[in-house]
């Protein structure tokens, strides 16, 4: 059932539900955000401003107090939720930075840019700490797995899938094959399995275990600590 149909006055790009159940963050293509009451449908407060913006993905700390987006001009952004103001920018990325992901513990940032690599960042220190990693594709999602060991990662210029070795670089068994491209990829809540949703309108599950076993790598090797994966789909 529809419960509401809301008309934003914006070309909209993005949105996420804040932890409170009461408000929604939306952003649109020109770059502005705006926070919103889910109750009475009104804008709360002023827009929040980023020239150097456009479309992409934001993403929400675990605490629910920053959010993180993408540039064209290939920055990350932190903005605080509470005064809509940026707090940090991260500069890196030689092209449009597109799509964002915090680390469960919040300490760490993923971002994937059209400059077909993606890299990870300390919050803290606003360094990056891993990459950039080339995957020879643009990158249109990023994402981490519930464990913070594995990364994946999507693009819409072909049609199929790979997991990634981060220590050697080195592809792990075949592609996955994708009838058209892959919009999105997310990890099941235990990080066994990864699903990824294609243009063909279906859903893809993968095991993650078995790929690696197929691989002829050791079952236990998804739970090593020094063991990470990059999930291109593509």
């Amino acid at each position: 059932m529809l419960l509401r149909k809301t008309e934003i006055d914006h070309n909209l790009s993005a949105i996420l539900c804040l932890p409170d159940g009461k408000r929604i963050i939306i952003r649109s293509c020109d770059g502005s955000f705006q926070v919103r009451d889910l109750e009475t449908d009104t804008q709360i407060g002023e827009e929040w401003e980023d020239k150097d913006g456009g479309v992409g993905q934001i993403a929400l700390s675990p605490d629910g107090k920053k959010v993180a987006s993408g540039s064209l001009d290939g920055a990350v952004k932190l903005w605080n939720v509470d005064t809509g103001k940026v707090t940090k920018t991260w500069t890196g990325h030689t092209q449009w930075m597109h799509s964002v992901s915090w680390s469960p513990d919040g300490g760490r940032v993923v971002s994937g840019s059209y400059d077909k690599t993606f890299r990870v960042w300390d919050v803290e220190s606003g360094k990056t700490i891993l990459g950039p990693i080339n995957t020879e594709f643009y990158v249109d999602a990023v994402c981490y797995s519930p464990d913070a060991k594995i990364i994946a990662t999507g693009t819409i210029t072909a049609h199929v899938a790979q997991l990634w070795d981060l220590e050697t670089n080195k592809p792990i068994g075949t592609p996955l094959h994708h009838q058209k491209h892959v919009r999105s990829a997310t990890f099941s809540a235990d990080g066994k399995l990864v699903l990824t949703c294609c243009a063909d309108n279906h859903i893809y599950t993968w095991d993650v275990s078995a790929i690696v076993k197929r691989a002829g790598l050791p079952s236990d090797t998804v739970s090593m600590d020094i063991f990470k994966f990059h999930f291109r789909g593509h």
